[in-house]
């Protein structure tokens, strides 16, 4: 039985799987992750399994505006998810 909008909870629309992101993962793998599990963001890990921040689509965002402000190129798509990720 199919609900209306106004009836779905968090829920019927939040995936089954939690993505999480170690801080230490290339951005580009994270991109990859986010992308194949079609979700907008995820917590940042550190080492210990501490939550020490988000990373987003905004983040994705800012970080391809920078590129393009400083000239700097694809590099950046290198660096780590702590560098790009916005904090607790």
């Amino acid at each position: 039985m199919k609900k209306t909008l106004l009836s779905l909870t968090a829920a019927d629309l939040m995936p089954r799987e939690l993505v999480i992101l170690p801080q230490d993962m290339a951005l580009s793998g994270a991109a990859r992750l986010l992308s194949r599990a079609q979700v907008s963001g995820a917590p940042v890990i550190d080492g210990q399994g501490r939550c020490v921040g988000v990373l987003s689509t905004t983040d994705f965002l800012r970080c391809v505006e920078k590129r393009d402000s400083n000239g700097a190129g694809d590099h950046l798509l290198k660096n780590t998810v702590r560098y790009y990720m916005t904090f607790r």
